[in-house]
């Protein structure tokens, strides 16, 4: 989707990065930009990269090839300014004559806030003898406050990974952007490919698996707690229905007995008796503890089918909502979105696809037994953990022999010592090659003319990545 349209999400990019905000466009929407708020309405019909500055009671769109003929400017002012120098500049709040009593009478009469910004430029004694950077930091600085400027970005991987990593980490896990394509290409995510994802990063991972199968091949998103975990940021993006639904959600269980019953002769032994022995206490009992049982693998105990609707119709918007993270949600009529606050997503709690069928659609659909059976017959052709609370080794042994022979598998964890664990495990059974324990690093750099370096702060880590290529039994 190129142009936004009615009904659509979209990220609001303030001031470069400085705030991100979700926001599911309706003709009333609105957002929040310091104490004031402005109407979306003039966003929809606009091309994704659109930029706006607010302007009344709305926004109003702006071209963004002023700022790029403004760096040209300076970039030949720099050259005519190379003697000066910040020495004698003395903060004593002098320099500024315009006071704020004739700041607030120009909003009152109308002026833009680049009005407000020229007006406080000419009235500053000190901005003529700063150095080029001085006077762009000035003015940066002032844009932010008086003129802050919007820009309309579609909801991707990458820009949702952004925002949600730049306020809120612990909803994804702490996934960067860079480990999330790391996560994807080390599982060979394509087109035509049937994706097994274990996600409780709150459906960053499925979302992620969905946008890059562009509705060719199918992504299955398995649970095992009572309760199905909540894949929210799947309702950012604008799906449409060829995507939507291919996106399937079913329980561990139902695999397991689909697994079991289709069992032959010349075949590995029924994997309930396997998981079993792989998870019997040191004590040598064969009984399970009860405080490390991270999965509920017994069919006959599995929730009833109609429990099991129930859990899709909460993440497709048809019936009571999931509880998730209150930060996260808004009531469904009011699209009013607050740049002030901290939380990075403020969106409706019933988040359905933009389709020209009014009928309402599933954003997640429950798989036929069919389905099932065809992805226990073949195999999924790939496998991507990000479970945090589950043990890594323990997840991967109910879930490895529901792949493919020599289909990749990718496990995320934000601790380095469950993967390594993990990683032993899998040597000392030789049920996996090319294992490999990565930690994924990215630093940021500013590109500007005659001041290119590293940023002073960045990320500690992004996590740790376990990945590796399933082998058969010998």
């Amino acid at each position: 989707m190129e142009v936004v349209k009615a009904g659509s999400c979209v990220l609001l990019d303030i001031n470069n990065g400085e705030h991100f905000v979700f926001s599911r466009l309706t003709p009333a929407a609105t957002v929040k930009l310091g104490k004031a708020k402005y109407s979306l309405a003039p966003v929809i019909g606009c091309p994704f990269g659109s930029q706006f500055e607010p302007k009344s009671s709305s926004l109003e769109r702006s071209s963004r090839a002023e700022d790029n003929n403004a760096g040209e400017e300076e970039e030949e002012e720099e050259e005519n300014a190379a003697t000066k120098d910040n020495r004698n500049l003395i903060d004593d709040n002098t320099a500024q004559t315009l006071s704020a009593e004739e700041i607030h009478s120009m909003k009152r009469e109308g002026s833009s806030g680049q009005e407000i910004v020229n007006a406080l430029i000419a009235n500053s004694a000190s901005f003529e003898s700063k150095t080029t950077f001085s006077q762009e930091k000035y003015k940066r600085k002032k844009q932010k406050k008086y003129a802050p400027r919007v820009i309309i970005r579609c909801p991707t991987a990458k820009s949702v990974c952004e925002a949600y990593f730049s306020k809120t980490p612990a909803k994804i896990g702490f996934i960067r952007v860079d480990s999330l394509s790391m996560i994807l290409s080390l599982a060979n995510v394509g087109e035509m490919s049937n994706v097994l994802v274990s996600d409780m990063v709150g459906g960053l991972l499925t979302a992620a698996v969905a946008e890059r199968l562009s509705g060719f091949g199918t992504v299955c998103s398995v649970y095992y707690t009572p309760k199905a975990p909540s894949l929210d940021i799947v309702g950012l993006f604008n799906f449409d229905s060829a995507t939507s639904s291919r996106i399937f959600r079913v329980r561990l269980s139902t695999l397991l007995e689909s697994y079991n019953s289709g069992l032959q002769n010349g075949e590995p032994a029924p994997l309930v008796v396997e998981q079993e022995k792989n998870m019997e206490d040191d004590s040598g009992t064969g009984k399970l503890p009860q405080s490390e049982q991270p999965m509920d693998v017994q069919p006959e105990k599995a929730v009833t089918e109609a429990e099991q609707e129930k859990d899709m119709e909460d993440d497709s918007g048809t019936g009571k909502p999931l509880q998730s993270n209150p930060s996260m949600d808004v009531q469904p009529e009011k699209a009013v979105t607050e740049a002030s606050q901290t939380s990075v997503s403020q969106i409706s709690e019933n988040l359905e696809p933009v389709s020209t069928n009014p009928t309402k659609q599933r954003l997640i659909q429950q798989p036929s037994n069919e389905d099932v059976s065809d992805w226990v017959k073949t195999g999924f052709s790939s496998l991507i953990v990000g479970a945090l609370n589950a043990d890594p080794l323990k997840t991967l042994q109910q879930l490895l022999p529901l792949l493919a022979p020599s289909a990749p598998f990718v496990i995320y964890h934000t601790y380095l010592q469950p993967l390594a664990d993990c990683m032993f495990a899998l040597q000392k059974e030789r049920t996996a090659v090319s294992l490999q324990l990565s930690e994924p690093w990215m630093r940021e750099y500013q590109v500007l003319p005659s001041r290119t370096h590293p940023h002073m702060q960045m990320s500690s880590t992004g996590g740790y990545i376990l990945s590796g290529i399933k082998t058969l039994p010998q």
